[in-house]
């Protein structure tokens, strides 16, 4: 009985280590030490930025598989009032291979804030700082994106390329003011202050009329309208699978247990 147990604890402890969710990547906000150039909102101290999707082209970025991942959830940040847009999309492929559409529709959208106690941080509330529009005057929201993702499998050294867009319910530019358009909230890596996975200091552009390519075009923004460098900030949740060769590995040692417990 007790040997039959074990058996069954080792079969849904391999289930568990197939199934279990986790943090694959982790490129979320930063924190405000250095959001809206923290105390003082010093703009050589700011960590945070943003990139309107205009022109025909979508922001995003990548990340690095550092091994055999299921994907079933990607969250991206957004500056600005999620209630002026409708149809939030994940695009996502592996560079050279495809791109596309890769979300369930309806994403969870969730309110969140740059999380500190620090006074004089600009746009501060009780909850947390809002973003700082580049004018140093406006203040803005900043939401999660939650993109529900089907089982999405990747192998180790892939470099999987993503953007998140959504329709706006009124004109993108108006005279030149642009905050009608969706934006991606981006951080310099070494200003964070939080973990920054897979930074490499650069944001990607896909052109909106050819995105069956998969071929982004990878942008510095240290001198491309901001003065550093930023990824696009995301956050990855799925599993590490074994590499298929494994798991015969660990059924062979279940039955050799069994053989020996047999024997005895």
């Amino acid at each position: 009985m007790k040997f039959s147990r074990f058996i069954l604890f080792l079969a849904l402890n391999l289930g568990s280590t197939l199934a279990s969710a986790s943090i694959l990547v982790d490129r979320g906000l930063p924190d405000t030490s250095g959001a809206n150039g923290g105390v003082g909102g010093i703009p050589a101290a700011r960590s945070n930025v943003s990139w309107g999707n205009q022109d025909g082209f979508i922001n995003g970025d990548n990340f690095y598989v550092t091994g055999q991942w299921s994907i079933n959830r990607i969250s991206t940040w957004m500056v600005g009032d999620p209630t002026r847009y409708t149809n939030y999309v994940l695009y996502g492929g592996v560079t050279g291979v495809s791109f596309g559409i890769i979300s369930a529709p309806d994403p969870v959208i969730t309110r969140e804030y740059y999380q500190s106690s620090l006074s004089g941080v600009p746009c501060n509330t009780a909850s947390g700082a809002n973003y700082l529009a580049p004018d140093g005057v406006q203040c803005f929201q900043i939401n999660r994106i939650t993109f529900e993702i089907n089982s999405l499998m990747l192998t180790a050294g892939a470099l999987f390329n993503f953007a998140a867009d959504a329709t706006p319910t009124d004109a993108c530019e108006v005279g030149g003011d642009t905050t009608g358009c969706f934006y991606a909230h981006a951080t310099n890596a070494a200003l964070a202050g939080t973990t920054q996975d897979s930074s490499d200091n650069f944001y990607i552009s896909f052109d909106s009329l050819n995105l069956d390519d998969g071929d982004p075009i990878f942008i510095d923004s240290n001198g491309n309208g901001w003065d550093k460098s930023s990824d696009i900030n995301v956050r990855v949740e799925g599993a590490v699978v074994p590499e298929p060769s494994t798991i015969p590995l660990i059924l062979i040692g279940i039955a050799a247990i069994g053989v020996l417990r047999r024997r005895k």
